[in-house]
């Protein structure tokens, strides 16, 4: 995985106006977990892509960023 999660991550984010501790309330993970995303640190394990995927109807492709959408 690349840093690609991290940038869609963030821009989502803030095009939403959703904030880190509330991403990581809905998702179940903790704000400084997100926080690793954001920045490149750490990457979601599979079952966060998914649960952030359902939670946000966003598709796995976009949040990679292997496509556009």
């Amino acid at each position: 995985m690349n840093n690609k999660f991290a940038e869609r991550l963030s821009e989502f984010l803030r095009e939403e106006k959703i904030s880190q501790r509330q991403f990581a309330a809905a998702v179940g993970v903790t704000a400084a977990c997100v926080s690793y995303w954001r920045s490149g640190q750490k990457q979601p394990t599979a079952e966060n892509l998914y649960l952030i995927a359902k939670t946000y109807n966003l598709s796995l492709d976009f949040l990679l960023g292997v496509r556009d959408y």
